[in-house]
């Protein structure tokens, strides 16, 4: 009887203890850990798709506030399985400081939403210092409109959902066992993320430029 509840409990029990601890020191020799990351910045569209048609020469959405965050999950020595979302509001001013020339009140309302599963492949994980990439799909959510003189009207050419894909560049700075900072410089990439009826698709791109926090586990 003691001999079958040594092989039953007792080892599976060792081996648990001594399989965790061995986990655990690698993750702190490589500095990879499961975390939770929250960041702000500013978010930049780049391209055609920003522009008027009516007005090429004119943007129509300029960049403007961005935030986000992810839950990250250590996959190994130098890896992580990636979970996020975010948010870009959309600037109209240009184009409303135009319209403004032409004698119409504009004010625009727009926002680009983001979520995201990714891999991150550690190219640094020494701490204090962790230097990562990421790339992934991603799903854009665009929306948004513009009261012109008092009347509301949809954008219709932005796409309700459109798959696409992000990646991003990363630097966390560890001050303690719980908490690092975090630089990050990401792209998202939707194609034919803006659809007009007239039959043309336009791929919209866009770089949220964010810092903040990340809570270690």
């Amino acid at each position: 009887m003691t001999s079958v509840f040594k092989n039953l409990v007792v080892m599976p029990g060792l081996w648990f203890i001594l399989s965790g601890a061995v986990w655990a020191q690698d993750a702190e020799e490589s500095g990879v850990r499961t975390s939770i990351g929250l960041r702000a910045g500013f978010g930049v569209p780049v391209g055609d798709w920003s522009k008027s048609r009516i007005a090429p020469e004119v943007q129509h959405f300029t960049g403007g506030f961005s935030y986000g965050g992810d839950i990250t999950v250590r996959l190994g020595k130098n890896w992580g399985l990636v979970f996020a979302g975010g948010q870009t509001i959309l600037s109209g001013s240009e184009w409303e400081q135009y319209a403004e020339t032409k004698g119409a009140i504009v004010s625009v309302s727009a926002s680009l939403t983001d979520v995201s599963i990714s891999l991150r492949p550690y190219l640094l994980a020494s701490p204090p210092d962790l230097l990562s990439l990421e790339f992934g799909a991603a799903g854009l959510f665009a929306d948004g409109s513009e009261m012109v003189d008092g009347e509301r009207y949809e954008y219709d050419f932005f796409s309700t959902f459109r798959f696409g894909f992000q990646g991003a560049l990363e630097y966390d700075r560890v001050i303690s066992d719980k908490v690092a900072f975090t630089i990050r410089s990401g792209v998202v990439v939707a194609p034919d993320g803006m659809n007009y009826a007239d039959g043309e698709a336009r791929t919209v791109v866009y770089f949220p430029l964010t810092a903040g926090v990340r809570f270690l586990f």
